[in-house]
């Protein structure tokens, strides 16, 4: 068996096959500010009053945090009623994006099923949990129940080769991948990774939140001694690793030594160019979210900077993805040399990511995100451009004005 339905076995406490349909109990469950008030709407209309385990849930506010207008401050509000009602312990407000909040917790170890109604939770994979998103219907009713269904889904096991260039990120590696499967090339399919190297957590955590873009139901490396020692885990996890003989539905080789720096061009994320052969001037340069607010990402971008200043003309932002990394940015004087080099400093959380708060896009313009999506109208008007591409290229193109490879300066 695979280290996918290793988990699904356990939780289900029974054999699967892929294709088999199962009831499993979860073992964490979260929403966000953007999914609670729905959550708790059809939580209401169930024959039931309290969670199932008002400690095993987590409510983050990450989306539109401090709220933008009236409408958001409502819905808060009310989110922070069912919570007080209900007792949910873990309810965090301006810790930072929902995901990375799930990746830094104590509480969450590999091996657990943690479900969430956001479509990203696939990110909890880089610390060997099975993690999966869902809509708040399906969400409320884990809150009421504690458990969820799923189908044993196929697998693609994607070998990541060789030892990327300085100027390659996982963001390249990614797009590499969405290039050579498309967008639609892992719908309802597991996707596990192994790599020659010790590839650090952020670049596995970027990894697996994409996942979801070229369809996987959820995307997952097998927990090694990195990830115990970021877990504070002495538990043997040799049973989470998949069995030699394992039947993979797929194998897909990405020699990573190959890849050069890229883009994902408007609107969509298998559209992939080389940086260096894109040229397209821009307003926005945005650093941050779930694939790339992280401290290594902030480091590398502003370490790229090296004190020079974004081009005139230029909106350069950075979002921490989280509280903890936002301060040990601070700490190491990363958040200075971006803020020197012409940075709007935004608080943790999504920022202008999903086109509500802090940057929106005007009809005509073009943004180089490091975001995970470039649908039409993501980040604002039906009207704007955005490109996808890695903190390195972003801070390049900050500085040109344009879209620009690392490799170029």
């Amino acid at each position: 068996m695979n280290i996918v339905e290793k988990i699904i076995k356990s939780k289900a406490n029974k054999k699967v096959s892929k294709g088999d349909y199962v009831q499993v109990p979860v073992d964490w469950a979260m929403a966000h500010d953007g999914t609670i008030v729905l959550t708790r709407k059809y939580f209401k209309q169930m024959a039931t009053e309290k969670v199932w385990d008002r400690e095993k849930i987590f409510v983050i506010f990450d989306h539109v945090y401090p709220a933008v207008n009236e409408k958001a401050a409502d819905l808060q509000k009310k989110a922070r009623e069912f919570i007080a009602e209900q007792g949910i312990l873990k309810f965090f407000e301006g810790d930072g994006i929902c995901h990375q909040v799930l990746l830094e917790s104590e509480h969450i170890q590999p091996g657990d099923f943690v479900v969430g109604a956001d479509s990203h939770t696939d990110t909890i994979g880089a610390v060997g949990c099975f993690g999966m998103g869902v809509g708040a219907t399906d969400m409320a009713y884990i809150f009421a129940t504690g458990r969820t269904w799923i189908r044993v889904p196929e697998t693609i096991r994607i070998n990541l080769r060789g030892e990327p260039s300085e100027l390659v990120t996982a963001k390249d590696v990614f797009l590499k991948i969405a290039e050579t499967l498309s967008c639609k090339g892992a719908i309802y399919k597991a996707i596990v990774f192994k790599s020659d190297i010790e590839l650090p957590l952020s670049w596995r955590a970027t990894l697996c939140n994409m996942g979801i873009e070229i369809g996987g139901k959820t995307t997952i490396f097998e927990p090694d001694q990195l990830v115990a020692k970021h877990k504070n885990s002495k538990k043997d996890l040799s049973h989470l690793q998949s069995d030699s003989d394992s039947d993979f539905d797929q194998v897909v080789e990405i020699d990573m030594e190959k890849i050069v720096p890229l883009v994902a061009c408007p609107h969509s994320v298998d559209d992939v160019k080389p940086a260096k052969n894109v040229s397209d001037s821009i307003d926005v340069a945005f650093i941050g979210t779930c694939t790339g607010g992280r401290l290594d990402d902030l480091k590398a971008a502003a370490d790229y900077m090296k004190g020079r200043k974004v081009k005139k003309g230029v909106r350069f932002l950075v979002c921490p993805a989280s509280k903890k990394v936002y301060d040990d940015a601070l700490d190491a004087g990363i958040i200075r040399k971006l803020s020197s080099s012409g940075a709007v400093i935004l608080p943790p959380g999504c920022g202008p990511c999903l086109g509500l708060q802090l940057g929106v896009l005007a009809k005509g313009e073009t943004a180089v995100s490091a975001a995970n999506r470039n649908f039409l109208g993501r980040m604002g008007s039906k009207e704007s451009r955005i490109f996808l591409a890695s903190p390195l290229t972003i801070a390049a193109s900050a500085l040109t004005g344009k879209i620009t490879s690392p490799e170029e300066l």
